[in-house]
């Protein structure tokens, strides 16, 4: 299901009966992305592509997110 909210953001909600568990939240803003699933999160930002010069890749941030499912 796609959802557009009000200030234009859009979220994606799926589910379904399945035979295992899984939890995942896949957050994209635009300069970075906060993928978060069943006992990982993971924080990507911006910045220079070390493969491409020009271009602008995600990559993994020097800090992390803190809190319930963070490092201990």
């Amino acid at each position: 299901m796609h959802i557009r909210f009000a200030n234009a953001v859009d979220a994606f909600v799926s589910g379904g009966r399945k035979s295992y568990f899984i939890f995942q939240f896949d957050l994209i803003f635009a300069h970075g992305r906060v993928p978060l699933e069943n006992d990982v999160n993971q924080v990507l930002v911006t910045g220079p592509s070390p493969r491409s010069s020009g271009f602008v890749e995600l990559a993994e941030a020097s800090w992390r997110l803190d809190g319930p499912g963070g490092p201990p």
